[in-house]
């Protein structure tokens, strides 16, 4: 028989070995693999239906997927993920909220941070660089085939039931920003068009969150075929759909981008200085556009 020291020495090497032979052999992942999905598809609104290649784990409690493809449910382009880890914390479960470190690789380009889910608090802490922004679609209107680049931070504090609570920021810089062909802004059919790329000014979005008001400090999109400038405030409300816009700022086109656009033609003489300059305020659920004297029927 093997002397104490050695047996209680090798309790823990046994414990590690028993876990590891559970994680890696027996382990059902083809039924994770499912469940991960379905749960994918709730958080996307069931707009989306989500297939993974492989399951398998990551560092004590997270799971890694890999080759995740999202598919709209209506016709439309394919996102696919070449890697995606989440890692659940164990002692937050205890008090009822789940806090998930996150990081997604899609070609170059990762996401990496953390969320904390709360009954009545969401955080996210979130950092990217080189983030393809064909993931943008998942959050944006359909219609609207977004693709680019770009790094930056996102920290955000929400609160659903009081959004005068939310606070936070983001800042990001734009490496190349452009809207693929075959889209629809406000019933237009939409030509491929890029709105930022290589120039002398960096394109940025800068907003802070300051007691649920979103301050618009800057979103400039520079160096594409249409050179874009905002600043201004959305003021918040207990419904999202009640939120009031005051935005202003002014875009460029390029010769080009005015003749394959379709709604240049109605706008041409609300140019000034080379620049149209441009109004947005109203509720989200109905906001009001100006084009210098231009109302834009919406």
């Amino acid at each position: 028989m093997l002397p104490t020291p050695i047996r209680v020495a090798l309790y823990p090497v046994f414990a590690l070995f028993c876990l590891a032979l559970f994680l890696f052999v027996l382990f059902p992942f083809e039924s994770l693999k499912s469940r991960v999905s379905a749960e994918l598809e709730q958080g996307l609104g069931g707009q989306y239906t989500v297939s993974i290649a492989k399951v398998g784990p990551a560092p004590l409690t997270g799971v890694s997927l890999k080759n995740v493809k999202i598919q709209p449910r209506k016709p439309g382009p394919e996102i696919e993920l070449d890697r995606m880890r989440l890692k659940v914390s164990l002692l937050p479960l205890l008090w009822g909220s789940r806090e998930i470190d996150l990081r997604v690789k899609k070609g170059k380009g990762v996401l990496s941070g953390r969320l904390l889910l709360k009954s009545e608090e969401t955080r996210l802490d979130l950092e990217f660089d080189e983030l393809d922004l064909s993931l943008g679609r998942l959050a944006l209107p359909a219609g609207i085939p977004v693709a680019g680049r770009a790094h930056g931070r996102i920290e955000l504090q929400m609160f659903p039931a009081d959004p005068l609570r939310n606070s936070g920021r983001v800042d990001c810089e734009i490496e190349e920003l452009r809207i693929e062909e075959g889209g629809n802004l406000m019933g237009f059919p939409m030509p491929g068009v890029t709105l930022a790329g290589a120039g002398k000014s960096p394109s940025r979005v800068e907003i802070d969150v300051v007691r649920g008001n979103w301050e618009v400090r800057k979103i400039d999109l520079m160096g594409g075929e249409i050179e874009f400038a905002a600043t201004g405030k959305v003021y918040a409300a207990r419904k999202a759909e009640n939120y009031r816009m005051n935005l202003k700022g002014s875009f460029q086109a390029s010769p080009a981008a005015e003749e394959k656009l379709p709604f240049f033609p109605l706008i041409q003489n609300q140019k000034t200085e080379g620049k149209y300059p441009f109004f947005i305020t109203g509720r989200l659920s109905r906001p009001s556009i100006r084009i210098g004297e231009f109302k834009v029927p919406i």
